[in-house]
């Protein structure tokens, strides 16, 4: 079978095999670096745009809502008595 060593029929030597299996290991490492690296920036930049649409939709609610209509009706004699336990 040719491409395996057999006593008295060495394989020749496979200059771009030889290549290929060495540049693998850069690439692989630049490639792993580089996914790593886009991870982290559109996960951040994920998460920086969606608090700041949060932060816009807040601010569009309390300038066209009046502030008794984003909160529950409380008496001012309930929130200032104190609690006791018994």
């Amino acid at each position: 079978m040719p491409g395996f060593a057999h006593i008295g029929n060495p394989v020749p030597f496979n200059l771009s095999r030889w290549y290929a299996v060495v540049a693998l290991v850069p690439i692989g490492f630049i490639a792993f670096a580089l996914g790593g690296l886009l991870d982290r920036f559109v996960t951040q930049r994920l998460l920086w745009q969606e608090a700041v649409l949060t932060k816009e939709f807040v601010q569009s609610l309390a300038q066209a809502l009046p502030l008794e209509a984003l909160l529950p009706a409380i008496s001012p004699g309930v929130a200032a008595a104190p609690t006791s336990v018994h």
